[in-house]
């Protein structure tokens, strides 16, 4: 079965993503997803399980292939999490990351990218 080539994102993982651009930090909202992903896999594989988190969509919509063009993390989540769904997952991890920078930024009334990266 094929997955799916569009996806939501939640209205507070667009926002967050939203916010990292006007502030400088990245060029595009999809820009921002791929670093959640990667902050993600690298700070929180253990904790994090794509598989059973659900989110509801919103407007935000997006075409997986403009995330990952070239296929490279569909077969990085498909080998990491051994999954015939890395698009999903992908997709959970997205608004997973960016949720959590998003309670993290909260936290701090700030975005400073070295919280997120080290």
């Amino acid at each position: 079965m094929a997955e799916f080539s569009q996806f939501t994102i939640t209205d507070k993982a667009f926002e967050v993503a939203s916010r990292f651009v006007e502030e400088g930090w990245f060029e595009t909202v999809k820009d921002t997803g791929v670093f959640a992903v990667a902050f993600v896999i690298r700070k929180h594989f253990d904790e994090v399980d794509p598989s059973v988190l659900h989110y509801s969509g919103s407007s935000h919509n997006f075409s997986y292939s403009t995330y990952d063009p070239d296929g490279y993390w569909e077969e990085l989540i498909k080998t990491l999490y051994s999954t015939d769904t890395p698009r999903a997952y992908f997709r959970n991890l997205v608004i997973w990351g960016l949720e959590y920078m998003g309670d993290e930024i909260a936290k701090n009334a700030t975005i400073q990218i070295s919280d997120f990266v080290d």
